[in-house]
């Protein structure tokens, strides 16, 4: 009867040495393990569907940037981010959003839509994966199966895979790639590298680091005594391949110069014009802690000895079998730090490159136990050595897999808070402004595909325009008053919008607030964004009780903009605490002549008003107050003591209250 375990064979040894025999798997196994390497990620999905408390999400706003995209392009049949109407390269992604057009011809559920996408491409990942694994550890199946493991279950590898974005499929692309180029399939090689560009601009990072790959291993490693140096991807059984490649890429650049007239999709552009204006002093603390932090802490020091190892083999000209892999892993950390020094979003920018970290951590984990066993010739501690590899890629997958439920809690918790956001701002829209609305923001996702109104992109995503604007808010302005902008829809972070009320507001009591208004050219003021910044220090150090400091930040954000309501009402509060009620009142006043209707200054000013005994004028302002927000309990209650208080003072001046004889008011 034969056994269904995985056949096992031992490579003979060759030297005295007695060097470790590989784990092999027969071609029967290894169909199975590349099952159970696409099973898992379908399985993790499914778990993270089944798992969501209430409403579906996304953990951010950009997955509904593509799927408007595609959603246009199916109801309308033009690549066009409203009806037909706004034509432009506005998605990163062109092939991710062509996927997604072709599901919403026969599936219009958005989220399980991106979903399933995900899902299968975290899965078809997976299997490449594994392959390429055994093609770098040289069948040494068993390291294979383990970096396969500690991949699939990297939790932020795992929340990407539901985030509606491109991610999953782009480490598809990446990893197919490198395995087709390893494994000598130049067609194959060819038509993935061309696809990748198509998935994402960062593509050719990957792309460059092979050629450099090939050209060391072409020109710089030295060659075996009687060996001729051969190439792959500068040989000429890769012309007639190459023409695939080609034509995928032309057909990408004349996309793009048609819609936008650039090279890459315009959010390239606008994204690295709007992060790249500031640079990040924490940028490379952020990636320190994104490849070292706990989970990925012993496969982050395997990497940095892998560094060790590439840079003492180049020294010595002989081959690497993961400079590649490095290579690609160096160029997008550089890449980012040029272009978008910034981290944010749990690094998905630098996700994709997760996978070629785990091969180089456990190449230069192998290598290390490989330089301890030859410096102790024995067999039993090359044994010990191979035991204790496994065992500390075991102990990664079981920290990995400890930490997947946190993370599964922490990606639910960020959908919700987008959805608090601008998820409710859409729908909000979509219910109370009128159909030919135009709509000016910087958070185009879901209010673009929710609200059923055109979207006037502020930051460029979707709109070339913009991007010389960025920076620049009296071009913006212009540039809104141009397009006919009727509401602004912004996050206070991104876009203070002062001496105005909104007509809609998300939870006060919680960050990023986003806020609608009615865009009223001379009226509507943006806050300079430094002013805005400066407001926002001081406000802090106005909590711990440091108001002069506080005031000298205050000072010098009114410079920048002194049409800002809210600056000269925070000056005012500062005055107050310092019990200079004089300039206090100036600056209330002054406030209320940019905002009539602002009632931290009504009420602010009647209150000093009310304890000055100036009484009219007090009971006049915070009655205003009060009316302007009739639920406000804090309103009504300043209000009500200001009326006590002036009654109290009446029956004074009248002799009605003395030492022996009061009235009590309730």
């Amino acid at each position: 009867m034969r056994k269904k375990a995985a056949r096992v064979t031992m490579k003979k040894t060759t030297d005295s040495n007695a060097e470790r025999q590989p784990f092999q798997l027969s071609k029967r196994a290894v169909i199975i393990a590349s099952v159970v390497a696409g099973g898992v990620p379908l399985v993790s999905t499914l778990v993270y569907v089944l798992g969501f408390p209430g409403a579906y999400g996304f953990p951010l706003d950009d997955p509904w940037i593509h799927l408007t995209f595609a959603r246009n392009l199916v109801e309308y049949g033009a690549y066009s981010y409203f009806k037909d109407l706004v034509v432009t390269s506005g998605s990163t992604s062109p092939l991710y959003t062509f996927i997604l057009a072709l599901g919403w011809l026969f599936f219009r559920r958005e989220f399980l839509l991106s979903y399933i996408i995900g899902g299968l491409s975290f899965a078809a990942a997976s299997v490449y994966f594994f392959h390429l694994a055994r093609l770098m550890f040289k069948k040494e199946d068993l390291l294979a199966m383990l970096a396969t493991a500690i991949f699939v279950l990297i939790p932020r590898v795992d929340a990407a895979a539901l985030s509606g974005m491109e991610t999953s499929l782009f480490i598809f692309a990446l990893v197919a790639t490198l395995y087709y180029y390893m494994a000598g399939k130049r067609w194959a090689f060819s038509v993935f590298a061309g696809l990748l560009v198509w998935t994402r601009p960062d593509g050719w990072i990957l792309l460059f680091a092979l050629v450099l790959s090939e050209l060391y291993h072409w020109y710089g490693v030295k060659p075996e005594r009687g060996s001729r140096r051969e190439s792959f991807l500068f040989a000429r059984e890769m012309v007639f391949p190459a023409t695939a490649f080609l034509a995928l890429i032309v057909a990408y650049t004349v996309f793009n110069q048609v819609l936008s007239g650039a090279f890459f999709p315009n959010t390239l552009a606008a994204k690295a014009k709007y992060y790249g204006a500031g640079a990040s002093s924490s940028y490379w603390q952020q990636v320190f802690y994104f490849y070292l932090g706990s989970p990925m802490t012993l496969i982050g020091l395997g990497s940095i000895v892998s560094v060790v190892t590439v840079a003492l083999l180049l020294i010595k000209r002989e081959s690497i079998e993961v400079l590649s892999s490095f290579l690609f892993i160096a160029g997008m950390i550089l890449g980012y730090w040029m272009i978008i020094p910034f981290l944010y979003q749990d690094g998905r920018y630098l996700i994709p490159t997760l996978p070629f970290f785990v091969l180089c951590g456990v190449w230069g984990w192998r290598a290390a136990f490989e330089a301890l066993a030859d410096a102790i010739p024995a067999r039993p501690i090359r044994s010990l050595a191979s035991g204790a590899l496994i065992l500390l890629l075991v102990v990664v997958v079981i920290i990995e897999a400890a930490g997947w439920q946190t993370k599964k809690q922490e990606f639910y918790q960020t959908c919700r808070y987008i959805s608090d956001r601008q998820v409710r701002t859409a729908r909000w829209i979509a219910e109370h402004l009128p159909p030919g609305s135009v709509i000016a923001t910087h958070d185009i996702g879901a209010i673009g595909f929710y609200s059923g109104r055109r979207v006037v992109d502020m930051v460029g995503l979707v709109s070339p325009r913009v991007i010389p604007m960025i920076g620049n808010l009296t071009a913006l302005v212009n540039y809104l008053k141009e397009q006919r902008v009727t509401h602004l829809a912004v996050l206070r972070n991104w876009f203070e919008v002062v001496n105005q009320r909104p007509l809609f507001s998300t939870d006060l009591l919680r960050p990023e607030i986003m806020e609608v208004f009615r865009f009223l050219p001379g009226k509507t003021h943006i806050m300079s964004q430094p002013a805005s910044r400066m407001n926002g220090k001081a406000a802090y150090l106005m909590k711990l009780g440091r108001y002069r400091e506080a005031f000298s930040i205050l000072r010098e954000s009114f410079k920048i903009d002194p049409q800002s309501s809210k600056t000269v009402i925070m000056i005012g509060i500062a005055q107050l605490a310092e019990g200079d009620t004089t300039r206090a009142i100036q600056a209330f006043e002054q406030a209320i002549k940019l905002q009539p209707d602002n009632v931290t200054a009504l009420a602010s000013l009647g209150m000093i008003y009310s304890s000055k005994k100036r009484h009219w004028e007090a009971l006049r302002l915070l009655k205003r107050a009060v009316e302007i927000e009739p639920k406000d309990q804090t309103f009504q209650k300043t209000y009500y003591d200001a009326w006590m208080r002036y009654r109290v003072d009446s029956l004074n001046a009248l002799g009605w209250v003395t030492e022996k004889r009061s009235v009590t008011f309730r």
